[in-house]
């Protein structure tokens, strides 16, 4: 019997028969715990294949590959830890290519790109929770053009969602909507959500698109130390300073 680890890979990777697929989408609609799992397993997935080049998608889809051939040929899956005797290799080779990326090839143009969409809305589940979804989907693909309305319909929906309004900034920000992006971004920067020291960060970025390198670098002074983006802050810090 598959572990529950084991079902969700196969549910994100397409892998289950059509009665286990039911089954497993039956479960999550009753299992708000399970459901909430699924989306941070879609969230780590999609951030690694934004990191990983062609050759490191390749190295995942054969194990993916392998797999379901497995399946296909003898019926059954392989125990889970027999699976691993052949999953490690591909695994560990994978993981070494991304931390050599991640730690010692950063590309400037990192300092730039936009976060993953989160799939979970921070405060509680909304009537509009379906189009957030679908939202997001669109948003992680850069589809910012057709993410844009749902966005703006959320926003109409909940004015008080700042996640909602974080969102339709950085949207904004994707579509070269600078000045938009700003009107946005400035009151939740001021703020104090948890998107304040991310909306700082990414109004600095549309502040620098607009050439007003001297707000950018005050928006940047503000992302606090404890944040996660205090790091990339004072990268990007750095080069503007250097500019001036």
């Amino acid at each position: 019997m598959k572990s529950k680890a084991e079902k969700i890979n196969d549910y994100i990777d397409n892998c289950l028969e059509p009665q286990e697929l039911l089954a497993f989408e039956e479960e999550m609609e009753a299992d708000s715990t399970l459901r909430e799992e699924v989306e941070l397993y879609r969230d780590v997935q999609a951030t690694l294949s934004k990191r990983m080049s062609r050759q490191e998608q390749e190295l995942r889809q054969s194990l993916v590959h392998a797999q379901h051939k497995n399946r296909t040929t003898t019926g059954k899956t392989l125990p889970f830890k027999k699976m691993l005797t052949y999953a490690i290799p591909i695994v560990a080779a994978a993981c070494i290519i991304v931390v050599v990326r991640l730690f010692f090839f950063q590309s400037p143009d990192d300092l730039y790109n936009l976060p993953t969409m989160h799939t979970a809305v921070v405060r509680g589940a909304t009537d509009g929770e379906s189009s957030y979804a679908k939202a997001a989907t669109l948003f992680n693909a850069e589809d910012y053009n057709a993410a844009m309305p749902l966005l703006q319909d959320l926003v109409s929906g909940d004015p008080t969602n700042l996640q909602y309004k974080y969102y339709l900034g950085l949207c904004h920000y994707g579509m070269a909507e600078y000045t938009l992006a700003a009107q946005i971004l400035e009151p939740l920067a001021a703020g104090t959500s948890v998107f304040k020291n991310e909306s700082r960060y990414y109004l600095a970025l549309a502040y620098h698109k607009e050439g007003k390198d001297q707000e950018a670098i005050q928006a940047l002074k503000q992302v606090e130390d404890t944040s996660t983006m205090f790091k990339k802050a004072s990268r990007l810090l750095q080069k503007l300073e250097l500019k001036k």
